[in-house]
């Protein structure tokens, strides 16, 4: 198998990490599984980021003693640093989530999304 067809299963595996974390927000009714659904989905789009800097054989864009040939052959930092702004982000997203769900669960005695809106709708 050539570079570009293992790029094909990569970027296929990454989309596939996406679809499923996307398939458990919309399928699932409890809300600690719609929680990991979240993480899921999070998660393949932090590995999109980082993929998308990927070059083969270029070095960390660091100071180095020797010539360089230009920025063309050196990684890309702005993908990993969106990755580490995504990551940040997902963290306060997802503490956010679990003390809503948590307070709704405390006041409705239920984590199931279905009988939550039953016992909160008049």
């Amino acid at each position: 198998m050539n570079a570009e067809g293992a790029g094909f299963i990569h970027y296929g595996l990454i989309s596939l990490v996406i679809l499923t974390g996307i398939y458990g927000l919309f399928s699932q009714n409890h809300l600690l599984k719609k929680l990991t659904a979240w993480g899921v989905f999070q998660t393949g789009i932090i590995l999109l980021f980082i993929s998308a800097s990927e070059k083969t054989e270029a070095p960390r864009p660091l100071l180095t003693a020797g010539p360089s040939s230009g920025a063309v052959h050196f990684l890309n930092p702005l993908p990993l640093a969106l990755a580490f702004g995504v990551l940040a982000v997902s963290i306060m997203v997802a503490v956010i989530l679990v003390l809503y769900a948590w307070s709704l669960s405390r006041e409705t005695g239920k984590w199931d999304e279905d009988s939550i809106h039953r016992k909160l709708s008049p």
